[in-house]
């Protein structure tokens, strides 16, 4: 047998090998030893039984981390779906029956695969509450605006979509209920913003200081708010000069006037057309007259215009 004959024939044999290596690794890990136990981290817990406990005149808070850890024992396939994107864990708070400090266990389950009770361990699922008396109260909902717009923009009225956008119903605790002094809108940055828009914002809870007091219920969770976006600018008086009057001098005053209004509408506004130029000549001062929705800014002076026209030694028009 020639040395290329050998070497090819060990390049098999060891091809061979490997396959088997494979395909024993697979029996043994699906077929001998099919189960495996994992610990499956961080799952989300949801507190139910909330409504209950409250209508006893109770509340319960939670004070320790809302995640929790297990441990599960299934088939090394089912692992696929046993993931902590597919747990579901929930702890049932309504059996509290009086105030202080209380643990509870978390319920686990996970989606799109059954895995018995038996086999997921729970050990380390305890969740902490403090149970104290149950308090509620409405409160006026505060805009908080951390960046007014630029440019000339501003933020003319702030205004709830609906009347239950304008409070929120706090409940929980009593002490932390109590320590509310005001409930606040997330911050609002509408410093690129230059029309009017509406956004729905999420609330928080503080206290006197400007803490946020957290673990309350708030009702609603969030609230719709259009911000009313205004803007100043400086708009051009124009007249209207009919054909063959082109030549005809005059003179208007003011030549510009100081305008607010809803942004889109000032933006839209180029020039503020006092009259034709042959009526004028019968007509030489007048209020200045502007669009709907649109007017004066604080600092103008000048809402009459006045036109003047040369004359000659005896007074009439040339």
């Amino acid at each position: 047998m020639s040395r290329e004959t050998k070497l090819n024939t060990k390049a098999v044999h060891l091809v061979i090998c490997i396959f088997c290596a494979f395909f024993l690794w697979i029996y043994v890990s699906y077929v001998v030893s099919p189960e495996i136990t994992l610990t499956i981290t961080n799952i989300p817990v949801t507190v139910a039984g909330e409504d209950k406990l409250n209508k006893e005149g109770l509340s319960a808070k939670l004070t320790s981390d809302n995640k929790v850890d297990v441990k599960v024992t299934a088939k090394r396939s089912q692992f696929r779906s046993i993931t902590t994107k597919n747990a579901r864990a929930t702890v049932d708070v309504s059996s509290l029956t009086e105030e202080g400090s209380a643990s509870l266990k978390a319920t686990v389950s996970f989606v799109s695969v059954v895995v018995p009770a038996g086999d997921i361990n729970t050990d380390k699922a305890t969740l902490d509450f403090v149970v104290t008396p149950y308090a509620s109260r409405k409160l006026p909902v505060e805009i908080n605006v951390s960046k007014e717009p630029a440019g000339g923009y501003y933020v003319k009225d702030t205004i709830p979509v609906t009347e239950s956008d304008k409070s929120v119903q706090v409940s929980g605790g009593e002490n932390d209920v109590n320590a509310v002094y005001r409930v606040k809108t997330e911050k609002v940055d509408l410093s690129n913003v230059t029309d009017t828009v509406t956004r729905e914002l999420s609330l928080v809870c503080v206290d006197e200081s400007g803490a946020e007091i957290e673990g309350l219920k708030l009702t609603p969770e969030k609230v719709s708010v259009t911000f009313e976006i205004y803007k100043e600018a400086t708009v051009p008086l124009t007249v209207e000069i009919p054909e063959g009057e082109e030549k005809t001098e005059f003179t208007l005053t003011p030549k510009e006037v100081r305008v607010k209004g809803p942004a889109a509408a000032v933006d839209a506004l180029t020039e503020i057309k006092i009259g034709n130029l042959n009526d004028l000549k019968y007509r030489t001062s007048g209020s200045i007259r502007l669009e709907d929705g649109i007017v004066f800014a604080e600092d103008e002076v000048n809402t009459r215009y006045e036109i003047t026209f040369p004359t000659d030694e005896e007074g009439d028009l040339q």
